[in-house]
């Protein structure tokens, strides 16, 4: 009888174990939580969580070498603008640990991560299928990051919903405008405003405001601006109301997006086994991360007119540069105040500054190999 009853408590203490929440801190930068994790025992490295990314696990190609991951295979991914297609190699991570969870051979898309502007310290992303098995639940209010295979609760369509899984897994809720039934994603990545609207949607709304232009995108055929406006039109997810609303238009991949600007004062957790998703606000506000600016706090000293019908804007929190007629360019910095070109990466632009420390001309090196000086109109 004895042994009967030790054995039922070793398996009664192994799935209560099972079944505990791994819980970890997370701090948001440019709205995308993130957190340390452990990578072949060694860490800490510093991983994103991205619910509109549908594989399991990006990862910076050349920390994956060091750590010794074989290239495996190859992937096409893409993006919301259609015209960014591209190939890149896979590998196998043997040992993941977030927390006390490990997790083995993941398979994982190497991309030259620390190359991009900002993410000099960022190892990759971790995305929705590497916790297929799991209820994740990102807590902004708290700054936490929790996991566990306890389901959520049936849809009551007021804080749980049943979600229809898009664009690798991203989930899409029920969503009104006014009277205007929509769908509309949760995306922890979208830091344009609070709520996206595609474009043939703003006809049928009522502006409180004038709309401002708040950046520049790119779809497969053109250049379009990116405005922000106030609406009459409240906008409402189940037992939610927002009043008033400021949405941004268009969305480039014609969704309805409910983004990480809304997000912060929920806890938003997802179960995708069942394809539910519960929103629940607190009623407080994440803390404000003591992190360094976002790159459109940082470029936007740099924007304005230049001589020469330059102009200089931030869209996404990137720098892009135009002449009259001319394309739009992504600026990639370089150096303090120096830049090349995406399209043109032998290009090389650097702004001068004032005693007072102000940009007052852009010098650009032309083909001859002598400075062009533009100076600051605005």
């Amino acid at each position: 009888m004895k042994a009967i009853f030790s054995i039922a408590f070793v398996l009664i203490f192994q799935h209560s174990a099972a079944a505990q929440a791994t819980e970890v801190p997370i701090k948001i930068m440019k709205g995308l939580p993130y957190m340390d994790v452990s990578l072949d025992g060694k860490d800490p490295y510093l991983f994103g969580f991205d619910t509109g990314f549908g594989a399991a696990m990006e990862m910076d190609s050349v920390l994956a070498a060091s750590l010794g991951v074989l290239v495996s295979g190859q992937t096409e991914i893409g993006d919301g603008s259609g015209r960014n297609s591209r190939i890149l190699q896979t590998g196998i991570l043997p040992r993941l640990q977030i927390g006390d969870r490990v997790f083995e051979n993941i398979e994982v898309i190497l991309r030259n991560r620390r190359s991009l502007p900002g993410m000099e310290k960022v190892s990759g992303i971790l995305g929705m299928a590497l916790f297929a098995d799991y209820t994740i639940t990102l807590d902004y209010p708290a700054l936490l990051f929790r996991f566990d295979k306890t389901p959520l609760p049936v849809a009551d369509q007021s804080t749980v919903f049943h979600y229809n899984p898009v664009g690798g897994g991203v989930p899409q809720i029920d969503l009104k405008v006014g009277d205007i039934a929509l769908k509309a994603v949760v995306d922890t990545r979208s830091m344009s405003g609070t709520f996206k609207i595609p474009e043939e949607i703003i006809p049928k709304l009522h502006f409180l405001s004038e709309p401002v232009v708040v950046g520049r995108g790119r779809t497969v055929s053109n250049e379009i601006l990116i405005n922000q406006v106030k609406i009459s039109e409240p906008i409402q997810f189940g037992q939610y109301v927002f009043p008033e609303p400021t949405v941004t238009y268009p969305s480039l991949n014609g969704d309805v997006i409910i983004g990480a600007a809304t997000l912060q004062t929920f806890q938003v957790s997802i179960d995708q086994k069942n394809q539910r998703i519960q929103l629940l606000q607190t009623g407080k506000t994440a803390p404000a991360p003591a992190v360094a600016p976002t790159e459109s706090q940082r470029y936007s000293e740099y924007t304005g007119t230049y001589e020469g019908g330059r102009e200089l804007t931030i869209s996404e929190g990137q720098l892009y540069i135009q002449r009259p007629g001319g394309m739009l360019l992504k600026m990639i910095e370089t150096a303090p105040d120096v830049f090349t070109l995406e399209r043109v990466p032998q290009a090389v632009l650097q702004f001068e500054r004032d005693a007072q420390r102000k940009i007052v001309a852009l010098k650009v090196l032309n083909q001859q190999g002598a400075w062009e000086l533009a100076k600051r109109l605005t």
